[in-house]
């Protein structure tokens, strides 16, 4: 997902426009996997999960719930599930391609107008709260004083307004994520058992079933992982 935005900036531009070529049909299979949608939608909830707490689920307009990163993975999971068969997908720019999938009825006009409308609006939000911060942040001010002053800014009247507007925004996209990329049970086990296997907080489902297997030994889950992972367990969390 990461080489479809890969474009040569400097050194030898032709050696980089050759590389990409080279890596064409990796960067769009032409035959991808079955799973592959429900791939996408494990490493977007491992991200979540990795990065998020509870409370800044809903309130990460990037990362979180209905957020940017929605949007890019539904159009990036597109390109590379049509690319291959279809050279008018390839391309790094989100609009061109949200153009392109319209055009060409992979999504509806509507879903089109939702996410180039949402996509333009927690853009602006974004770049606000970085200028508002001078860094990378893209979590709503949780004081009410704060977001007053922040939502003025915006040209909204109040809070609640903006409040609003960011809910309707969060559920059209995450409708269409969910539409798009739904997460399987399987896979979502598996980024379970990814989790507490990086060093993370057991999961309530990992641990049911250390339980059924185990039994009710409070230590069983530490045990299991220092028996898959070493005594020291060295991984990257």
């Amino acid at each position: 997902m990461a080489l479809i935005k890969a474009r040569p900036v400097a050194g030898d531009i032709k050696l980089g426009h050759e590389l990409l070529e080279e890596l064409n049909s990796f960067r769009y299979p032409h035959s991808p996997r079955p799973s592959f949608f429900a791939e996408i939608s494990g490493l977007k909830k491992r991200i979540e999960k990795e990065t998020l707490g509870i409370k800044d689920y809903k309130s990460n307009i990037k990362t979180g719930y209905g957020g940017i990163r929605e949007i890019e993975f539904v159009i990036q999971a597109l390109q590379l599930m049509h690319g291959g068969k279809n050279p008018f997908l390839q391309t790094t720019s989100n609009y061109q391609a949200l153009e392109q999938l319209s055009k060409y009825g992979l999504i509806s006009k509507t879903e089109h107008r939702q996410l180039k409308e949402n996509y333009n609006f927690l853009r602006i939000v974004a770049n606000r709260l970085q200028m508002r911060e001078e860094k990378q942040c893209h979590t709503l001010p949780a004081d009410i004083n704060e977001l007053k002053t922040f939502t003025t800014s915006l040209g909204f009247k109040n809070e609640q307004d903006f409040l609003n507007k960011i809910h309707i925004t969060q559920e059209e996209v995450h409708q269409i994520y969910s539409k798009i990329l739904p997460l399987t049970e399987l896979e979502s086990t598996i980024q379970d058992w990814i989790l507490f296997l990086s060093g993370k907080k057991c999961p309530q489902k990992i641990q049911s079933y250390i339980m059924s297997w185990f039994g009710s030994e409070k230590s069983a889950p530490e045990r299991l992982k220092n028996f898959i992972l070493g005594s020291k367990y060295n991984v990257i969390t």
